[in-house]
């Protein structure tokens, strides 16, 4: 529609976007900005480009000439000198290009992620048992994301980590909510992590929570209401208490038996490290884990 492709909601998310310059959140919300998007790839139809408000949009060139680039040349060249007009593709061969084209660079993508996933991963394993702060970027079902802005890296803090609740994933509103103490965890809480291991073959980075720093989610969090709603949903609209089956409990308790959990306090307070955490951040006696050096490094990227 006009009001899609003729840029109104794009110049909204801009200046949104820009509003938040210069603030914790900006980097963030660019990262979940992108995520509402849908992936950009080749098509022998004119759909125009969202980001930049053009209802009419087409490769042409980049810095690196890649072969979509050369296909719009020699469409452009068979229309205008006739040497060339034996360079003018069909529509069905423009759409099986297009379609080759698109999933090729859907695998560099991933390629990419890979490869700084795992230099990453190498890069902050210097710093395992060491504390940072850090900003929580995404909620999950089995936990949450701590992205240390200072180095660009993301870290996993596994749910039986995160306090010692039964928490439970509020899809909606991206969030998780603790059942017993109602400790709400979300996008944009400034949290305390140490980092507990990092694995430079997968690319995943492990984060043991050591304090919460202060929680936007937290402030009016209607936490009965959802678990209200969740009882309903489950038997028909009748609220009520909702039990776990036999085996789910058994699978919580060894969980909890294997890997401990961490007890919070109020935001702003400590968190007792989980039984069983390994190195200085599970050793009350020795006070709070070595808090890490500031670097310059530079920004990898996404």
């Amino acid at each position: 529609s006009k009001s899609v492709m003729g840029g109104n909601l794009a110049k909204k998310l801009t200046k949104a976007l820009e509003s938040m310059e210069g603030k914790p959140e900006a980097q963030i919300l660019n990262i979940l900005t992108l995520r509402t998007m849908q992936q950009a790839h080749y098509s022998e139809n004119n759909v125009g480009h969202f980001g930049l408000g053009f209802t009419h949009y087409s490769h042409f060139t980049s810095p690196i000439r890649r072969y979509p680039d050369l296909i719009a040349h020699r469409i452009i060249k068979s229309q205008l000198y006739d040497k060339y007009q034996n360079m003018e593709m069909s529509a069905e061969d423009l759409q099986s290009a297009t379609t080759w084209l698109s999933a090729t660079e859907q695998r560099s993508t991933k390629a990419e992620r890979k490869v700084i996933s795992i230099k990453k991963a190498r890069f902050i394993r210097r710093y395992v048992d060491q504390e940072f702060e850090g900003m929580i970027s995404s909620v999950a079902k089995f936990g949450c994301f701590v992205l240390l802005r200072q180095f660009d890296v993301d870290g996993l803090v596994k749910i039986e980590n995160l306090g010692n609740d039964r928490f439970e994933f509020d899809e909606e509103n991206l969030r998780l909510v603790g059942r017993k103490g109602g400790l709400v965890y979300s996008i944009g809480d400034q949290v305390k992590v140490v980092v507990t291991g990092a694995d430079p073959e997968t690319g995943k980075v492990d984060f043991q929570l050591s304090e919460i720093i202060s929680q936007r989610g937290a402030e009016g969090a209607d936490v009965d209401s959802f678990f209200d709603e969740e009882r309903g949903s489950r038997r028909g609209g009748k609220p009520g208490p909702r039990k776990k089956s036999r085996t789910s409990r058994r699978a919580d308790e060894r969980t909890e038996a294997k890997h401990g959990a961490a007890a919070p306090s109020k935001p702003g307070g400590k968190l007792a490290p989980a039984r069983g955490a390994k190195g200085k951040s599970a050793d009350k006696d020795k006070g709070k884990p070595k808090r890490g050096k500031k670097t310059s490094g530079k920004r990898s990227g996404r």
